[in-house]
């Protein structure tokens, strides 16, 4: 049986979800959100060859391999995206 992955563009929506919060942290300057936004494109990769992939699982993940962008995005940017990866998982 083959196991459940995240399509390509699935994790691009996802990844882009990401690139758009970074807009709303407010305190950080042009260098370091495009510093911001090329460590998220580099999660590609690793989500994409996610087997039987959880949103719980996705979310820890990346704040795992985002420990220093996570805590600066606004309140509830996690909860929307957690929501966003259950509708993708969903498919």
């Amino acid at each position: 049986m083959l196991m459940a992955r995240l399509a390509a563009r699935d994790v691009n929506t996802i990844l882009q979800f990401l690139e758009d919060g970074i807009r709303l942290i407010p305190k950080i300057n042009r260098a370091q959100k495009m510093a911001a936004r090329s460590k998220v494109r580099r999660q590609f990769s690793w989500l994409s060859q996610l087997s039987a992939p959880t949103a719980g699982m996705v979310i820890n993940e990346l704040e795992q391999k985002l420990p220093d962008l996570f805590p600066l995005y606004p309140i509830g940017v996690k909860e929307r995206l957690k929501e966003l990866v259950k509708e993708k998982l969903r498919g």
